[in-house]
């Protein structure tokens, strides 16, 4: 669930404000907008989460720009008792397939010293 990803991002990212993660990671709601007469739905993050043994090990929060073609990378985490197992490479091949069947060929991601 996403309050378990929450947890996950902040653990992992202990510099980034918590604040900030609960807003993004809890901004996935569906709203309606209104283009040329036709209502659609539009996410703006979405989240990936790896469950291991019923509790999140793992997560990846993105947001899609596919008018633009590619992906933001928002944060991607692994518990620290999980890493090096290879948990972070399934996640990320997990969502280069997603994206690929979404025809969006690109990925957009930042990271500071302290990531």
């Amino acid at each position: 669930n996403r309050s378990s990803d929450l947890n996950v991002f902040a653990h992992q990212l202990p510099r980034m404000p918590k604040e900030y993660i609960t807003r993004l990671v809890f901004d996935s709601y569906e709203r309606r907008t209104f283009s040329h007469e036709n209502f659609f739905s539009v996410r703006k993050h979405r989240s990936l989460a790896l469950v291991k043994n019923n509790h999140v090990a793992g997560g990846i929060c993105f947001r899609m720009f596919p008018s633009q073609g590619f992906s933001e990378i928002v944060f991607c985490a692994v518990s620290s008792n999980e890493q090096v197992k290879g948990y972070g490479t399934h996640m990320m091949n997990h969502l280069k397939d997603y994206h690929i069947r979404h025809n969006l060929l690109h990925f957009l991601t930042f990271a500071d010293e302290f990531a």
